[in-house]
């Protein structure tokens, strides 16, 4: 049984909705953050999900990486919870973010995935592609975004 702070070695298998990526670990799904599908990371538990059947992990170690690895254009990736998939080649963000979509319809709605696999996912420029950012104000008036999974405020320029 995994706990909170157990560090495993996991190879990840799939994306998921909200910017984690899935891994099994005898027989549970770990959703993990930081990762990208084929890597095996060295992940630690940071959460353990309704009735112990899943789990949440933010990766420790990359043991082995996969192509699609950049370094992330913002200083805050993987601090705050804004950029889930910038350490990840642009493209790649993109393909990940359909099979999000794909897989999402093929679970809820029982669509077949190749109705819509001639679909691409595109945004008006690398960045600047969200529709909203939900900033937190401090008592000092700085703003900052919350960290993953947390209601800890990482401060932003």
């Amino acid at each position: 049984m995994l706990g909170v702070g157990q560090r495993v070695e996991l190879t990840i298998d799939d994306v998921a909705h909200g910017g984690t990526f899935i891994a099994k670990h005898d027989g549970a799904v770990v959703f993990v953050r930081g990762a990208d599908i084929g890597e095996k990371v060295l992940a630690e538990i940071t959460k353990v999900g309704p009735k112990g059947r899943s789990f949440f992990a933010e990766v420790v170690e990359i043991l082995t990486a996969s192509g699609n690895r950049v370094v992330a254009p913002c200083v805050y990736a993987g601090v705050c919870g804004g950029c889930d998939f910038q350490h990840l080649e642009i493209q790649h963000q993109r393909d990940l973010k359909k099979r999000v979509i794909l897989n999402s319809l093929a679970k809820f709605a029982a669509i077949d995935e190749s109705t819509w696999a001639h679909l691409e996912v595109q945004a008006l420029s690398e960045f600047h592609y969200r529709t909203r950012m939900r900033y937190q104000r401090i008592p000092n008036d700085d703003f900052g975004l919350f960290q993953p999974q947390s209601h800890s405020i990482v401060l932003i320029e």
